[in-house]
């Protein structure tokens, strides 16, 4: 953190002639704070008073008469500018080091034996990325679809055969990570997702050139990486 303040007061006075005079004052501040942490900010004051004036000495039939006039200026800004230099969000690998569902953005959960999703983990309203692969997921719940700020789910290496319907709701997933699962064929809800997702990963899949057209007409604008495939049972 760090502040500066500065302060100028003047003032004169002249006598312009015999029984006139004029005068004037400026008292000017001005103060920068800043932070230097993120959240950054610096706060700007500047506070300026002007005061100018004049002063007449009057004989009226044997009687000393002052006049005086003032007039006074006075202006106050204050500025407050924001700012974010360098952020990296916490990546989180254990749900015991979960205070606030809402706080965490990243979640690694993989090689964990997990036979299912916790349950923990559909409260992170804000998750952006999840880790399961290396696990022992057969199968997902619906209620994957309430994390409705996902956008990538990585499920490698796990026994999983299909793929909920409601996962076609999820309209912020941007990839799909499938890498060495049973999953063959997905619902034809997905087509919803069609322009959003932007890469399903199938490597290693036990696809047939039949599941491949499927699901190229299903998600045609979708990059997809799979292993060459055919219809070797024909």
């Amino acid at each position: 953190k760090h502040r500066d303040t500065y302060h100028l007061v003047g003032a004169f006075g002249y006598q312009v002639a015999n029984g006139f005079a004029v005068g004037m004052k400026a008292d000017y501040t001005a103060a920068n704070y800043a932070k230097y942490k993120d959240l950054r900010h610096k706060n700007k004051l500047m506070n300026l008073d002007f005061t100018a004036g004049v002063l007449g000495c009057f004989n009226i039939q044997g009687s000393t008469v002052n006049v005086g006039l003032d007039y006074t200026y006075h202006r106050r800004t204050e500025s407050v500018e924001f700012g974010t230099y360098g952020k990296a969000d916490k990546v989180y690998k254990s749900l015991k080091d979960v205070k606030n569902p809402a706080d965490v953005y990243i979640l690694q959960l993989h090689n964990k034996r997990l036979k299912t999703i916790p349950r923990e983990v559909f409260a992170m309203t804000n998750l952006r990325q999840l880790d399961l692969r290396g696990n022992r997921i057969a199968f997902l719940p619906d209620s994957i679809s309430q994390l409705q700020n996902l956008q990538r789910l990585e499920l490698s290496r796990n026994p999983l055969m299909a793929l909920p319907a409601s996962m076609a709701n999820m309209e912020q997933l941007r990839e799909l990570v499938l890498w060495s699962t049973y999953v063959t064929e997905l619902p034809p809800q997905f087509a919803r997702l069609d322009g959003t997702l932007e890469l399903l990963d199938l490597r290693h899949c036990p696809l047939m050139l039949d599941d491949q057209t499927a699901i190229n007409t299903l998600l045609p604008s979708v990059k997809k990486l799979w292993d060459y495939a055919c219809n070797c049972a024909d």
